[in-house]
C-alpha cells in the first residue's frame, strides 16, 4: 500500500499516483491538507483508492488502510486506471466528461458522467449503493437518494429498454449493475 501526500519536492503527488496506477494495482491513499473538492475528485480520477484530509488521527489511518486492503481482498471494484471504459455498447470517456452509445454522443452532467463510468467499468457486477455513492462523491455530499435519481436521469439519457444490454438494474437492498447481455456472465454480489 502506499500512503501518498499531493505536495512533495519533485513532483506532484497526483502525478505519482497516476503512474503507480498505470503500473500497478497497488492500493494508494492520498494524505493531504488539500480538501478542496476539485483536488479530491482530481485524486480519485487519478487513481487514489482512499482520500484523506490532514489532520488525521493514526487510528482512523489504520482504519481506513484496513477498510481499502479488505476491499482489494474481497474483489470489490475500484477506480479503473484508464479514464476511458466501454462495455455493452456505452464508452464513457471520464477525463473528457463524454459519453457514446455506439456512434452517438450523448449530453450528461458531471455527476451523471461518473455514475456511467463506474457501471461501465464494472459491467456484470453489482456494485454497492454504498460503494458507488463513495466512488461517485467522495465521502461527502451523496447519499442513496441522490444516486438513485442520477441514475434515473442515466436511464433516460441511454434509453435502454430493461433487460437489454447496457439497461442500468436496480438489484433490491445490494446495489445497481449495468447489464451486459453476455451470455454465461451473470451479476455478482460483491462484499461490502
Amino acid at each position: 500500500m502506499v500512503l501518498l501526500d499531493v505536495n512533495l519536492p519533485r513532483m506532484s503527488g497526483m502525478d505519482i499516483c497516476e503512474m503507480i496506477r498505470r503500473e500497478s494495482s497497488t492500493p494508494i491513499i492520498m494524505i493531504t491538507a488539500m480538501g478542496e473538492e476539485d483536488r479530491v475528485v482530481e485524486g480519485f480520477e487519478r487513481g487514489a483508492d482512499d482520500y484523506l484530509i490532514k489532520p488525521i488521527s493514526y487510528r482512523q489511518l489504520a482504519m481506513r488502510m484496513r477498510a481499502v486492503a479488505q476491499r482489494r481482498d474481497n474483489g470489490e471494484p475500484v477506480l479503473h486506471p484508464s479514464s476511458v471504459v466501454s462495455a455493452a455498447g456505452i464508452s464513457v470517456d471520464l477525463q473528457n466528461f463524454e459519453v457514446r452509445r455506439g456512434e452517438a454522443r450523448l449530453r450528461m452532467t458531471r455527476l451523471e458522467t461518473r455514475v456511467l463510468y463506474f457501471l461501465v467499468a464494472n459491467a456484470g457486477r453489482i456494485l454497492p449503493t454504498d460503494r458507488l455513492v463513495e466512488l461517485v462523491w467522495g465521502y461527502d455530499g451523496g447519499d442513496a437518494f441522490a444516486l438513485k435519481t442520477h441514475i434515473c436521469q442515466v436511464r433516460r439519457k441511454l434509453g435502454i429498454p430493461k433487460g437489454e444490454p447496457g439497461y442500468i438494474s436496480n438489484a433490491p437492498q445490494l446495489g445497481y449493475t449495468l447489464e451486459t447481455g453476455e451470455p454465461g456472465i451473470r451479476a455478482e454480489r460483491l462484499a461490502s
